[in-house]
């Protein structure tokens, strides 16, 4: 069973990174707002050399688990960021994401 205030969490974080004017605000300080918000950790944030559709990628942990990894996108344009959980993700990020986050857990 899903924690109910791990769904709140990712609801503030999605939330409060959609409400970030990326025109005046960089990808990494939308970050840190949204996961100061949230009360999140950040887990990393990397350029993506070789994604077709994503310039960077982070990774955050927003309670405790593996359904709390979430995977933050920015597009190329670097206009638009989008948030999925890491364990239903079929990218190749989410694998590191969650052995970032949980490096006991196999």
């Amino acid at each position: 069973m899903k924690d109910p205030s791990s769904q709140l969490e990712f609801v503030m974080f999605d939330l409060a990174l959609r409400s970030v004017d990326l025109m005046r605000r960089s990808f990494s300080a939308a970050l840190a707002e949204a996961l100061e918000e949230a009360r999140g950790t950040l887990l990393f944030d990397e350029k993506m050399y070789d994604d077709p559709d994503y310039q960077r990628c982070a990774a955050v942990r927003l309670g405790t688990g593996k359904e709390t990894v979430s995977l933050v996108f920015l597009s190329k344009d670097g206009r638009q960021i989008s948030v999925e959980n890491a364990l239903g993700s079929d990218h190749p990020m989410a694998r590191k994401a969650l052995e970032t986050a949980l490096p006991e857990a196999d």
